[in-house]
Parts: C-alpha cells; structure tokens; sequence
C-alpha cells in the first residue's frame, strides 16, 4: 500500500515539475498565410504553454479559432483570468488599414505577457488527482 502511494505523490510531483521544462518556440522569422491568401512576416514566440505570434512591427498577433485569420491581440478577461485574445483586427503585410486600426489598440508589453505567462503555467500546474479509496 505504502509503494502504491507513493509512486502516485512521486507521479503528480513529476507532473507538476514537469511545466517548468517548457520549450521555446522555433526561432528565426517566417511567413504566415491567411485563410485568404493574405500573408505577413512573423517569429513564433513563448513556449508549447503560452505562446503568440509577434509581427514585424512587433505587435502581438494571436490566432481566431472560429474564423482561422490570425489577428492582432488584445488582453481580455475570460473565466476569470486574463488571457490573450483576438482583437477583431487581422494581420496582413498590404493592408495599412489594418496597421492604421492596430495602432489604435492598447500594446501589449513585455511585462504583461510575463505575467499571462506565469498565470497560466499556474493553472495548468493546479492537477486534481482522484481521491484514493482505502480498504477496510
């Protein structure tokens, strides 16, 4: 018995430790086509946990999963914490309304996206293990 629970707290000690081996996204600049053909220059950034993609012009773009397009981000408040979301405005290298209204939203800077970081490395660290049943 005293083998079986402690491979369990040896378990879940691995896995929580485990979100902290986070690795980078790829480096180096790429290109990132749209659903409609449209593309704009990029680098990947942050981690399989937390990551976005950051423009040429150093905005943060992230990606609309009901639309497909990749659109520049806003920080928007969601099931209680703050996340990363898609402002509306998508992301296009020949589109200087589409740079023209990005400029107009509020940027995103380096310190919070460490902060959203950490909050989410948080959440994902919080496992629920299933209660264990003890014999009589």
């Amino acid at each position: 018995m005293k083998n079986w629970m402690g491979t369990v707290l040896v378990s879940a000690l691995l896995l929580g430790s485990s979100l902290s081996w986070a690795v980078p996204a790829a480096p180096g600049v790429r290109t990132f086509t749209q659903p409609d053909g449209s593309t704009f220059r990029g680098q990947l950034r942050g981690d399989e946990f937390f990551n976005w993609v950051e423009t040429q012009e150093a905005r943060i773009a992230v990606k609309n999963r009901t639309s497909g397009y990749f659109e520049f981000a806003v920080i928007r408040e969601e099931s209680g914490r703050n996340r990363l979301a898609p402002s509306g405005i998508r992301v296009a290298s020949p589109n200087p309304q589409g740079r023209q209204a990005a400029s107009s939203l509020p940027a995103i800077s380096r310190e919070q996206l460490s902060r959203l970081r950490q909050q989410e490395v948080a959440a994902r660290r919080q496992v629920k293990l299933p209660p264990v049943k003890r014999s009589p």
